[in-house]
């Protein structure tokens, strides 16, 4: 249900999360606020009971607005078409198989941000379940962990589940129907003028790994590289300002650097062979490191 005197949409994209989503929900609803907040919910067409959970809880809570898709349109049109449709002030992300588990994550994280006006990414700490239901706990912080709009570029250091960010409205591109993931290229394209990204050291969220996506793309130290270099080529071909070349160019050298060692891990030889030699040949002043790594990766497979 919109509201006029909503503050934030809290985006949650769910599919075949029929174990996990009603915690997630729970974690949402259960937030302690003096503001209201939207709570959109879009659904990959789900074949188990998740859409009838969800079905079940936007019935009994209004602040629900509930997108069930017919058919599955993938992990990226789904993102896409949900920040489309964000309209408020702020966004805050809760995936579907992660929960929330302080009641005033969102209070606090709408405070900072309207009393530091120069921030507009606000990620917080995160306990990590794994799915032998061992638990991870993340290291501790300067109570504001600070970080550039370079060291964005360079990875994404926040986990979805733990944002609030501004709305800038970004229009989000075509190409990004192809990308692996999309929080990352969101942020990037929403604070290249120089904001602060800033992350908390509360812990607020338990964040699931190896479930739903981060299952699929965490398989392969190979897809995760490919990814980043597909963002990376596309944000420098047609989005961000030339002051960003430099370093995006930096940073495909190393993921390319990476790229060719792997290659040779698994035994990809004819690939790792066809970066090496642009590698070595465009970079001589690295020269020295790109051999150590071509060839040691050769020999200790």
């Amino acid at each position: 249900m919109c509201s006029k005197d909503e503050l934030l949409t809290v985006v949650v994209l769910t599919y075949n999360q029929e174990q996990f989503i009603q915690q997630t929900l729970d974690g949402i609803l259960n937030q302690e606020t003096d503001f209201s907040f939207r709570i959109l919910v879009c659904d990959d067409g789900s074949q188990d009971n998740t859409h009838y959970i969800l079905k079940e809880y936007q019935e009994k809570y209004p602040a629900i607005d509930l997108i069930l898709r017919d058919k599955n349109i993938g992990i990226l049109p789904n993102f896409i078409d949900a920040i489309s449709k964000c309209d408020k002030e702020f966004i805050a992300f809760c995936d579907g198989d992660d929960y929330w588990i302080d009641r005033g994550k969102l209070a606090t994280q709408i405070d900072y941000l309207k009393a530091h006006r120069t921030t507009d990414i606000l990620g917080t700490q995160a306990s990590i379940l794994f799915p032998d239901n061992k638990w991870k706990e993340p290291p501790q912080l300067e109570q504001v962990k600070s970080y550039s709009y370079e060291d964005l570029i360079a990875s994404n250091m926040l986990l979805a589940s733990t944002v609030v960010m501004r709305n800038k409205h970004v229009n989000l591109p075509k190409w990004l129907m192809k990308s692996s993931y999309g929080d990352w290229p969101l942020y990037l394209l929403s604070v290249e003028n120089g904001q602060d990204i800033r992350v908390l050291n509360k812990v607020t969220t338990v964040y699931r790994k190896s479930i739903g996506v981060t299952k699929k793309t965490a398989t392969s130290d190979i897809k995760f590289l490919k990814a980043d270099l597909y963002i990376y080529e596309n944000l420098m071909k047609n989005h961000l300002k030339h002051d960003w070349n430099a370093v995006i160019i930096n940073q495909i050298f190393e993921r390319n650097y990476l790229l060719m060692g792997n290659y040779n891990i698994h035994d990809y030889f004819f690939n790792s062979f066809k970066l090496f030699i642009p590698l070595f040949f465009n970079n001589l002043n690295q020269s020295g490191r790109i051999f150590k790594r071509y060839f040691k990766t050769i020999i200790k497979r």
